[in-house]
């Protein structure tokens, strides 16, 4: 397999069905990346120019004023810490999202995140995993690492009974929307996102 110039041998593979997400995409994937490949990168995805690089982790230097935004592996999955309008909880980090952020129903729940919130119905989120009802808000503030951000388009799940969104040990899911706003390292042996504002 070639990825640019880069060139690998002898990789394990495991066959998934994309046919719930397919129709999503403009060109629809047919392989997924993931932690046996990206452990062993610092993965830098660009996307004002729309690309990915792959560095050496050995010799990688953070760009000067990066963020640095501390890694917890989440069975292979990238998770931040966060707080949520004050409520703390875990985010998986997931490229593959075409949301800013999406809660699960226990942290939903728990945190009364929909009592006097005005928001629209979403329908369903769909993804390998299965399809979860969500309806979409805002909150006031989001924050993780340095970073605050307020005003933040998010998706409350509230009836989800398996998949992602019905894990009581996670608040949600950080998605590609929010995270195209970055020019974005990530550094999985050195369990630390960075993150850098690109420049207009």
């Amino acid at each position: 397999m070639r990825i640019g110039e880069l060139r690998l041998l002898e990789q394990s593979w495991m066959a998934s069905d994309f046919s719930a997400i397919r129709s999503w995409f403009e060109h629809p994937p047919s392989a997924v990346l993931g932690y046996d490949f990206l452990s062993r990168t610092v993965l830098e995805v660009d996307y004002a120019a729309r690309e990915i690089r792959l560095h050496d982790p050995r010799t990688f230097q953070a760009p000067v004023g990066a963020i640095a935004v501390p890694l917890r592996m989440d069975a292979n999955v990238p998770s931040i810490e966060a707080s949520i309008e004050g409520n703390s909880g875990w985010l998986h980090v997931d490229t593959g999202s075409n949301s800013s952020l999406d809660l699960a129903s226990p942290f939903v729940l728990r945190h009364e995140m929909l009592e006097g919130r005005e928001t629209t119905a979403a329908g369903g989120l769909s993804g390998v995993g299965g399809t979860a009802n969500s309806q979409r808000g805002r909150i006031a503030t989001l924050e993780f690492g340095e970073i605050t951000l307020t005003d933040v388009e998010t998706g409350f799940n509230s009836s989800a009974e398996t998949g992602i969104f019905s894990r009581d040990d996670i608040a949600g899911i950080l998605g590609a929307e929010l995270l195209s706003k970055y020019h974005c390292w990530f550094d999985y042996p050195g369990r630390t996102l960075w993150l850098t504002t690109p420049t207009p």
